[in-house]
């Protein structure tokens, strides 16, 4: 589970193409589910826990099976740093 306020997947979605988004808004369930399934078969999967945190994921997606789950770690994106004025 990522822990960081600022996180970039764009290594794991880019070039993807889209299909169909699905959001699951389970109250019975801890957390609700963003999916986005693409069209190489894959799905992206976001839990958003109710304490603010999230998990990402990516899985093949065939036959309406899930398979070959793999965790994804964002990259942390670094703020620019501003020189100092003057000097």
């Amino acid at each position: 589970m990522s822990k960081l306020r600022r996180a970039d997947y764009s290594s794991f979605l880019k070039g993807k193409t889209i299909t169909r988004c699905e959001w699951t808004n389970d109250t019975t369930e801890s957390f609700r589910c963003l999916s986005i399934y693409f069209s190489d078969d894959t799905l992206c999967t976001f839990r958003f826990y109710l304490g603010l945190d999230e998990e990402a994921e990516m899985q093949d997606y065939r036959d309406g099976n899930i398979s070959n789950e793999r965790s994804m770690t964002p990259l942390p994106i670094r703020l620019p740093i501003k020189p100092l004025e003057g000097k």
